[in-house]
């Protein structure tokens, strides 16, 4: 039979479409929209159209087949008593139409990718003495700590909405950046737009024609500083785009202090830096194991220990205490182990040679073990696993240096052999001439599917760690 509802006080104000997803959550979008053009759906007994507000006391005409239908709820995760607590700690202000929660940094307001755990989420269990969810009217971002304003009742949704959207309240926003710009006061003007591949997006500043372009406005003032070093910006976002504040406050030369997407050192996962740009100037995105081996022993040498104990911290990340060997990095998110790519040579050889872990120096004897090659001859290591086909001599002399340097049971005997199977190859590999070491044994030696080959060509890097290892040497110290 055709039903008549009643729309109640707490429904009033809200979109008919939205009204039915509440009241029939079996009713898709589609189907709602077919029966409002055909007459079907009635609000006070005229037609309605999805968009349309309604209000306190009208009555909607329910046809059967919606009245009817049911749909299988999902059952909703339990609410963790320490979740409540959380929030019920956060509260700075509550009254019947609002609460105002005071958000930590690391907390997001909503779900995403690879996110469980956010406020949004978590709003059944502020709902109280009312019978009905509380609502998120605006966000903050997973970093940003700061005031949340959340709706009690669906009237005061729409109200803080339009205000919102009027520019009625006034949001300011504190920020301690990386230098003081230059203007005590000023506004910036400067359109955004989101570039990047998937996984890897950012907002970027571009012309106001371009395509995508969204007009931003960001006032802001300084409000004290330290020295040239640091400064405490207020900014008050007059338009609302996606990381408008962390954008314009990067492009004065100031990004804020810990945003590592917008001008900060980059800091993602267990520390750690990227391999430097690419051949077109953009910045790469994964990390590299071997390059933040690099890192740390300059670094050490240097004596600069916090950024040698940054590069460290990946580096610890990355071994492999089943496999005894370290992983290659990460991926594109600069967070995520690469479990997949072949572990080059390089990686498990300098390791030792860098850090003089111990506890880790059995990834030379992995090297040894599995990436041991022989061809034309030659004994030695390959580059990497997939291709052990030809002998790699610059990996063959980092092997030999790296045994040098552990120096237990018969690793000087080890190296030894290593580095006479390369002065062989000095005299007697394709292309020698007797003056320089090839880069390997054959030509089309692979480092992976995508990346470079080493050919049977004299090769700077091969006689350079040849040399190192013959004098018993460590470039990654200083002696």
């Amino acid at each position: 039979m055709t039903e008549t509802a009643q729309i109640a006080a707490d429904e009033d104000g809200i979109r008919l479409d939205r009204w039915f997803k509440r009241r029939y959550p079996a009713l898709t979008h589609g189907r709602l929209e077919k029966l409002l053009r055909t007459g079907q759906v009635r609000l006070d007994g005229k037609r309605a159209k999805s968009a349309d507000r309604v209000a306190v006391g009208q009555s909607v005409r329910v046809p059967p087949q919606v009245a009817n239908d049911t749909v299988e709820e999902k059952p909703r995760p339990q609410p963790r008593a320490e979740d409540r607590q959380l929030l019920q700690d956060l509260i700075l202000y509550m009254d019947k139409s609002v609460i105002v929660l005071n958000k930590p940094a690391g907390l997001a307001t909503q779900g995403g990718s690879g996110l469980t755990r956010h406020i949004d989420g978590m709003l059944d269990q502020l709902a109280f003495e009312k019978n009905q969810r509380p609502r998120l009217v605006h966000r903050l971002d997973r970093d940003t700590s700061g005031v949340l304003v959340i709706a009690r009742t669906v009237p005061a949704a729409a109200a803080l909405a339009r205000s919102l959207a009027q520019r009625d309240a006034s949001k300011i926003y504190w920020a301690l950046t990386r230098g003081v710009p230059q203007q005590k006061r000023g506004t910036i003007k400067a359109a955004l737009a989101k570039e990047g591949a998937r996984g890897a997006e950012r907002m970027e500043i571009v012309e106001r024609d371009s395509d995508d372009a969204k007009h931003a406005i960001t006032d802001y003032a300084v409000v004290d500083r330290a020295g040239e070093e640091f400064a405490w910006v207020a900014a008050k976002p007059v338009t609302g785009r996606t990381h408008q504040i962390r954008v314009h406050l990067a492009s004065l030369g100031t990004p804020i202090v810990g945003d590592f997407k917008y001008g900060a050192q980059d800091a993602r996962g267990k520390g750690g830096f990227t391999g430097g740009l690419t051949a077109n100037g953009d910045k790469l995105l994964w990390k590299s194991t071997e390059h933040n081996i690099d890192s740390y022993a300059l670094f050490r040498m240097l004596g600069d220990k916090t950024d040698a104990a940054h590069a460290l911290r990946f580096v610890k990340a990355m071994w492999s205490r089943r496999g005894g060997y370290y992983f290659i990095g990460t991926g594109t998110d600069g967070k995520t182990i690469n479990h997949d790519d072949p572990t080059p040579e390089d990686v498990q050889t300098w390791s030792f040679l860098a850090t003089g872990f111990e506890k880790h120096k059995g990834s030379i004897d992995w090297a040894l073990a599995n990436l041991s090659a022989t061809s034309g001859g030659f004994s030695g290591l390959s580059f990497e696993v997939r291709d052990r086909t030809g002998v790699w001599f610059e990996g063959t002399a980092h092997a030999a240096a790296a045994l040098e340097a552990r120096a237990t049971g018969d690793d000087l005997n080890a190296a030894q052999l290593l580095l006479n199977d390369i002065e062989i190859g000095q005299i007697s590999a394709p292309n020698a001439d007797g003056n320089g070491i090839d880069a390997a044994s054959k030509d089309g030696l692979k480092t992976d599917d995508n990346g470079d080959v080493y050919y049977a060509a004299l090769h700077t890097g091969a006689t350079g760690w040849y040399c190192i290892a013959k004098q018993n040497g460590n470039p990654f110290k200083l002696k």
